[in-house]
């Protein structure tokens, strides 16, 4: 081939590499070496197109390795956050369980005239209360445990509410249960005093507290999942 139509020619692969290079920077990059190394033997024309490729190929694989990096990360974060929410509302959902166990049981109903029967009766509903208490305690305190409370500032606010709400709770129904304990073993229990703790317990209900941090960990759960 003449000298001078060897270098009034453009290097095809040049001009397919720096059209690459917009869409698949590996791919665009590899042709314009190849292009440019083709150039340097024949004198062909293209050589800034060469470089070009090269270059914006390599900045665009860079940008878009950065921009995959990121949107990664983000999801990622996303899916933990998601975890985080989903990990309070499970042990949130104990909590209503047992508090609603506890709740809906029910006392044994025995004529007081028959002391015997009572007595044993209203241990029993002691002993009950005690336990169910015991369960709801510990998974109060597991539900603070969890992660999403030291993500979210509200979510634990909402907790610290229903923490301060069932610790007047607790002390109200250990109250109960004393009584009851009393009654069981045969002392005189100050009708007052019991009718004072049964208000204290309908007075401190938790529910409210309950369902508003549920409807708060659902709604960030669900907005975070695009729902």
């Amino acid at each position: 081939m003449p000298p001078n139509e060897s270098k009034s020619k453009t290097n095809t692969l040049a001009i397919v590499g720096f059209i690459l290079s917009f869409f698949t920077g590996v791919i665009g990059i590899v042709l314009s070496a190849v292009a440019y190394a083709q150039i340097r033997k024949t004198g062909e024309g293209g050589k800034g197109l060469a470089l070009a490729g090269i270059i914006l190929g390599s900045i665009l694989t860079i940008v878009g390795v950065i921009v995959a990096v990121a949107v990664s990360t983000a999801v990622i974060d996303t899916n933990s956050k998601i975890d985080q929410y989903n990990d309070g509302i499970t042990a949130l959902n104990k909590v209503i369980e047992s508090y609603n166990s506890m709740l809906t049981s029910k006392t044994n109903s025995v004529d007081p005239s028959d002391t015997t029967a009572f007595k044993k009766a209203t241990g029993e509903d002691a002993a009950n209360y005690k336990q169910s208490m015991s369960q709801l305690t510990s998974r109060i305190e597991q539900l603070g445990k969890s992660q999403v409370f030291t993500q979210d500032t509200k979510a634990k606010r909402l907790y610290n509410n229903l923490d301060t709400k069932f610790t007047k709770f607790d002390t109200s129904m250990k109250e109960l249960i004393t009584l009851y304990e009393d009654t069981a073993a045969g002392k005189t229990v100050n009708a007052q005093r019991l009718s004072g703790a049964r208000l204290a317990i309908s007075t401190n209900d938790i529910n409210t507290d309950l369902n508003k941090l549920s409807s708060y960990l659902v709604s960030q759960a669900n907005s975070l999942a695009g729902k």
